[in-house]
């Protein structure tokens, strides 16, 4: 028994040694993974770029030399990699190259896929050794306060005493309880992959984007999905065809009705970047103070970005088990993206689609119409969404609170021969609505003074 307070007090030695024993076995891995040939020499000089700016050069660099180590001189990269790592960090802390280190993965990322086909996953291990390396227990990069400084967290998902447990003692736990923190455990390696990924697009303004309940694996594959609209590469060429207005930058929420589990879809658009998170009507999960796994009362949340080539990223990315329900996933975000800067009508007429837009009709008919069985969508200015949030409780109280905004605001009738102004559309678009001919918009307010203000802007 004192053997087992001993090691209880000793965790943060204990998840140290675990981190170490880690990272060596990556290196270990590493050099497998680079196999010294012919083809490989041709892959790595994809690597050789020109970057934007000093900073994203001299990370370059010293990725690079850890490529090339690991295939052609491989003890030098096991005697040098943590060192390596070492001195990005400090490089990077130092000159608050934070985004440059985002920015110069990624372009690594891009640029080998465009030209190989494949994505070059030693970058992303390398910046997630040199993170875990260099983070205090248990806190993590989730995105960036500015371009310079990190915002340090720490996540929904982390190894805990009972996982390390679990971990350092896998046949002494127990079958249900193993069940149990292998799903914390594939949690946290998920969600740390998708931090590495995509920390340089989170700021503070939408850290509300990045999931919090988890999913467990027999959720997942209970998950019913909606129909798939078109295929993913036909929706991007719609998109790419077909764009009319610009995202609202502070984002949208987007009610969903029967679309199978899915509730809601939140969507961000960041410098090219779509992100996204959708909830689901299952309950969530998550890790309680005693580092227990708890059912959530709040819905499950999956979480990802397509980047300005429309590759996506999620947090079950390197999870092969789930590839149906990742692709599924992607398609209908994007049919959501499409519907919001395509506009309703022409995807629902260049698809045949049968989808109504609930908030356009609960504004016509001062009422939240009835769409039975119908697939139906309403479209709520994420800052809205918040508000209406901060003062509600239950889905009863939600749908009664954001009744309001759909009652006043309205689209008007005008005189015979006047069309609305440039002003009205755009914010009727902000939720999601496109006015018919001769109908003008009035906002909605939240008191009689603060208007809300309108973040479409139409494309000309």
């Amino acid at each position: 028994m004192s053997r087992m307070v001993k090691k209880s007090n000793g965790f943060p030695l204990r998840f140290k040694q675990y981190v170490n024993n880690s990272v060596a076995t990556n290196t270990k891995n590493n050099i497998n993974f680079r196999k010294k040939n012919e083809e490989l020499n041709d892959f790595l000089k994809h690597h050789i770029l020109n970057y934007s700016n000093v900073n994203q050069t001299i990370i370059g660099s010293y990725l690079f030399k850890l490529l090339h180590s690991s295939a052609f001189d491989t003890a030098l990269y096991q005697n040098e990699r943590i060192n390596i790592l070492k001195d990005i960090y400090n490089y990077t802390e130092k000159n608050s190259a934070w985004s440059d280190l985002w920015k110069t993965s990624k372009f690594i990322e891009e640029h080998v896929l465009k030209k190989h086909g494949v994505i070059d996953h030693q970058v992303s291990s390398e910046i997630l050794d040199m993170i875990r390396l260099h983070m205090p227990y248990a806190k993590f990069i989730v995105g960036l306060e500015n371009d310079y400084n990190p915002i340090i967290q720490t996540p929904p998902f982390y190894i805990t005493e009972k996982l390390l447990n679990y971990i350092e003692y896998e046949s002494s736990i127990g079958r249900k309880k193993g069940r149990e923190l292998f799903t914390i455990q594939t949690q946290t390696v998920e969600f740390a992959s998708y931090l590495v990924h995509s920390f340089g697009l989170y700021r503070d303004t939408h850290m509300d984007l990045l999931a919090q309940n988890g999913l467990t694996n027999q959720t997942v594959n209970s998950i019913k999905l909606p129909r798939q609209l078109a295929e993913f590469n036909m929706m991007i060429e719609f998109i790419e065809n077909n764009r009319q207005y610009t995202m609202n930058p502070n984002g949208v929420v987007i009610d969903c009705y029967n679309c199978e589990d899915i509730d809601q879809v939140i969507i961000i658009e960041q410098n090219g970047y779509v992100l996204w998170k959708v909830i689901f009507k299952q309950k969530g999960i998550r890790l309680n103070q005693k580092g227990d796994l708890v059912q959530d009362g709040n819905g499950a949340e999956y979480c990802g970005y397509f980047s300005p080539s429309y590759f996506p990223r999620s947090t079950f990315s390197e999870h092969i088990t789930h590839i149906d329900f990742e692709l599924a996933i992607y398609d209908f975000v994007m049919e959501c993206y499409a519907d919001i800067i395509c506009g309703t009508a022409l995807i629902n007429e260049y698809f045949k689609r049968d989808v109504v837009n609930v908030g356009s009709i609960a504004m016509q008919d001062d009422k939240i119409t009835e769409i039975n069985s119908k697939m139906g969508m309403r479209f709520i200015p994420r800052k809205v969404y918040q508000s209406v949030k901060e003062k509600t409780k239950t889905k009863i109280e939600y749908e009664q609170e954001l009744k309001k905004y759909f009652i006043a605001g309205h689209i008007r009738k005008l005189p015979t021969g006047h069309s609305p102004s440039k002003e009205a559309v755009a914010h009727a678009q902000e939720f999601g609505i496109e006015l018919p001919s001769n109908y003008t918009f009035v906002r909605p307010y939240e008191t009689g003074e603060e208007k809300l203000r309108s973040h479409y802007t139409k494309i000309l």
